[in-house]
């Protein structure tokens, strides 16, 4: 990857130079800002920076404020390198557009990791993008095919919820979430900490004491799994009142999904009013489609190496990033705030495949999950087909024909589904697995909330 370094001083530039050739870059280097700017305002300039503040002519911050404001779809990533240590000047630095800032004297590692957080930032917004306007093509294509996206497509929001559809508003939402991607200007979520860690334990045999320890940091998380072990569905003669009754009640991978789900359930909070409401039944429509994932392995007798009440949990992901996105579109006044819902949903359900499976690819995820994300609403896009895919499409079909999805409950041909077809589902296991997605929502909904 190209880098560009911006430096008035002989030896600090000739420095630099050496580490990024020696870690691996191709350096372009100039001694002032208005060089380092036309060389970042070029097409095909490079897409990491390492601009010193003080230089002639122009600095590093005017330098950062104007490539900020230049309207691209293609930004770099900016670090600023300054003796300047104060935390006014961080804040000045950053508040101008630098991606990161690091004060001089720098420890050569921690600027190596740096510019490794910059590479993986770029090419993590690259494949965002790419495979962005692949499914935006493919989406034109079917939109030409079919007219437009349909009320179902969208979870049939309800007529209040949904103004006719315009293609040239849900277009600009698109574009403009692009732009802001590639910029690097939309903070994207964390895996929760207790989650990642909870795993790491397991696969490296941690023992019941080991992983309530881990547990017990969190009251939420902890209260909540003692909740789940004295349910109705996995109750026993006596209740449970301490975090390790619980987790031996559970049994490992059950407590696993259960520290998924409600560490998943803050990722589904906004504090915007519009929106609410959809998040919540977005929710309510993973949760479901996890439980429902987990009865057609079940009834299919089948025992996957990846967890299939995890895949059916993940799997709308990326609509919650897509979601962020309008919310910093709003803030920044690039996006109307009474923006037609239908425009932003449609903009949504036609994106968010490839943007979730980017997500998870950042949170280390199987590529099993990658695939899912972005096939499991369109089998017919996928070149080959395995048994996650198909397992999570028809959960996601049996849980909007219940109604765990926003707006409610669709007329779904469960029994004629592709996905019902291939795995060779019976009318009888559709049924078994429909009735254990309703008992498990309405038993666990309320402890996982």
């Amino acid at each position: 990857m190209r880098v560009l370094i911006a430096e008035d001083n002989d030896s600090s530039r000739d420095m630099l130079v050496a580490l990024m050739v020696k870690w691996g870059y191709q350096v372009v280097s100039t001694t002032d800002g208005k060089m380092a700017l036309d060389a970042l305002r070029k097409p095909r300039g490079p897409k990491l920076a390492v601009l010193d503040w003080t230089m002639p002519g122009m600095d590093g911050i005017e330098v950062c404020r104007r490539i900020r404001k230049t309207d691209t779809v293609d930004p770099p990533y900016i670090i600023i390198l300054s003796a300047r240590d104060r935390k006014e000047d961080i804040v000045t630095g950053l508040d101008a557009g630098a991606n990161d800032y690091i004060t001089r004297p720098f420890d050569s590692d921690e600027l190596r990791a740096r510019m490794e957080a910059g590479r993986r930032a770029v090419e993590f917004q690259a494949a965002l993008v790419k495979g962005a306007r692949r499914q935006a093509k493919q989406a034109a294509v079917s939109q030409k095919e079919q007219g437009s996206v349909s009320e179902q497509s969208v979870g049939k929001l309800g007529k209040e919820d949904v103004p006719a559809p315009s293609s040239e508003t849900a277009t600009r939402i698109f574009e403009q979430i692009v732009v802001v991607f590639k910029r690097g200007e939309i903070d994207l979520p964390s895996h929760p900490h207790i989650s990642t860690r909870f795993n790491e334990l397991v696969n490296n045999g941690a023992n019941l004491h080991e992983i309530g320890y881990l547990l017990r940091q969190d009251v939420a998380i902890s209260s909540k799994l003692i909740a789940v072990s004295n349910s109705a569905y996995y109750r026993g003669v006596t209740e449970n009142r301490t975090l390790e009754h619980a987790v031996g009640r559970l049994g490992f991978t059950t407590t696993k999904q259960y520290v998924d789900a409600i560490c998943n359930r803050g990722l589904y909070m906004t504090k915007n009013s519009r929106f609410s409401k959809y998040m919540e039944q977005l929710w309510e429509h993973s949760l479901a489609c996890a439980y429902a994932s987990q009865a057609v392995e079940k009834a299919l007798r089948l025992q996957l190496p990846d967890d299939v009440f995890t895949l059916g949990l993940m799997h709308d992901i990326g609509k919650l990033l897509l979601l962020q996105a309008v919310g910093e579109l709003q803030k920044r006044n690039k996006l109307a705030k009474d923006v037609d819902k239908a425009d932003v949903f449609n903009t949504i359900e036609a994106h968010h495949g490839r943007f979730g499976a980017a997500l998870l690819k950042k949170w280390s995820f199987s590529d099993t999950f990658v695939q899912v994300a972005i096939h499991h609403d369109h089998l017919e896009n996928a070149g080959s087909v395995s048994k996650e895919v198909l397992i999570v499409n028809l959960a996601n079909l049996v849980v909007k024909s219940i109604g765990y999805s926003p707006g409610g409950a669709s007329e779904i041909d469960l029994e004629g589904s592709e996905s019902a077809r291939v795995l060779k589902m019976e009318p009888k296991g559709i049924a078994e697995v429909k009735d254990h997605t309703e008992q498990m929502m309405e038993e666990m909904k309320g402890h996982l909330s």
